[in-house]
């Protein structure tokens, strides 16, 4: 009726009303979900979320190419019914020599983004769309530059900050059981040119800590992997959560200190490491030297899984004690949708029930 919206999907469909949700799919109902008034459209977002549409054509129109990848290229659409401005990453899935691992990624990464959106400091998704050939993420617009681009975080309280923002983004992610595996600038950028909220972005690499068999275990960007995910023959340490301290260290230290690539040459342990890092501070002259910031340097980047921080260790940094003046940032609340709900967005729904898993 004219009180209600209908969203046409792959497997399934939902109606919304102004109290409550109806979800059908494969011919059964899965859930109907009364809600008090201003709550369907919240529910019915994340719902979104969690399904393919098919009608991208019809809701959006590309404004300029952002980006292109080896994986993905991303786009700035306009949402026609609003004129709303989003991201859209759009990742081609017709078959080729690599298309079973394409597949498992995708699926991988679908599952992740919306186990994780919500929160603060990371990028927001909004919907996901399929085609024939590709799929779509339909993401918020982030218009300000990597955290750690040169002329950004040149005073040590925006650092501390910026920096605390997104070690909170990294626990809550830890917190799902997810690690990114793909931390470096261009994945934290600044929402707008005013550089108020850094997010985290692009989780193509994530992957889930308690996954039995690990999709690409040894993976990342050079310059900025975790020694753990490559070195070969290793056994599966990679995700504990530690490799994104790691990389976070190596962001951390190319900004601070101005080198390609750390100085690993020192016992982890001696102090002559942490006299490296604060005599290269005093060289490079782009900070103040603060034996604070060059501590939690040198304990980010401990090649020994065992002896990095973790992520609640590394915020309870004195860096941050001493320079960190803004409040805590706390995570946005969460919509829990029925099991029924959880459950029927699986790998194994994708692997059997999506069309694009030719």
């Amino acid at each position: 009726n004219s009180d209600s919206k209908r969203i046409c999907l792959p497997f399934c469909s939902a109606n919304l009303t102004d109290k409550k949700v109806e979800i059908s799919g494969l011919g059964e109902k899965i859930a109907f979900v009364e809600t008090v008034e201003g709550e369907a459209k919240s529910l019915m977002k994340k719902i979104a979320q969690l399904i393919l549409q098919k009608n991208f054509s019809k809701k959006f129109e590309k404004v300029a190419t952002l980006g292109v990848g080896r994986f993905a290229s991303v786009f700035k659409v306009k949402r026609i019914s609003d004129g709303k401005f989003f991201a859209a990453k759009i990742i081609p899935t017709e078959e080729d020599t690599f298309a079973s691992q394409k597949i498992d990624l995708l699926a991988n990464e679908i599952l992740i983004l919306c186990d994780v959106t919500g929160h603060p400091n990371i990028i927001e998704l909004e919907e996901i769309h399929e085609t024939k050939n590709e799929v779509i993420f339909i993401q918020e617009l982030l218009q300000g530059a990597h955290v750690m681009r040169e002329n950004n975080c040149l005073n040590l309280n925006f650092l501390a900050r910026t920096l605390k923002s997104v070690l909170y983004a990294i626990q809550y992610i830890h917190s799902k059981g997810i690690v990114h595996r793909d931390l470096k600038p261009s994945n934290i950028l600044f929402n707008s040119a005013e550089k108020s909220v850094p997010k985290l972005i692009d989780f193509g690499l994530a992957t889930y800590f308690n996954e039995s068999s690990v999709i690409l275990p040894r993976c990342g960007t050079s310059g900025y992997i975790a020694p753990e995910l490559a070195i070969k023959d290793q056994k599966q340490t990679s995700n504990s959560g530690k490799s994104d301290l790691y990389s976070l260290g190596v962001m951390l230290y190319r900004h601070v200190v101005g080198s390609e690539k750390p100085q690993l040459g020192f016992e982890e342990s001696s102090s002559e490491w942490l006299s490296y890092i604060e005599i290269r501070m005093q060289i490079t002259g782009r900070l103040p030297m603060v034996p604070s910031l060059a501590q939690l340097l040198k304990d980010l980047l401990q090649v020994d899984v065992q002896n990095r921080l973790s992520v609640e260790e590394a915020l309870d940094s004195d860096f941050f004690v001493e320079h960190d003046l803004g409040k805590d940032i706390d995570e946005s609340p969460q919509i829990n949708l029925p099991p029924a709900i959880e459950k029927s967005v699986s790998i194994a729904r994708f692997h059997n029930d999506f069309k694009l898993l030719k």
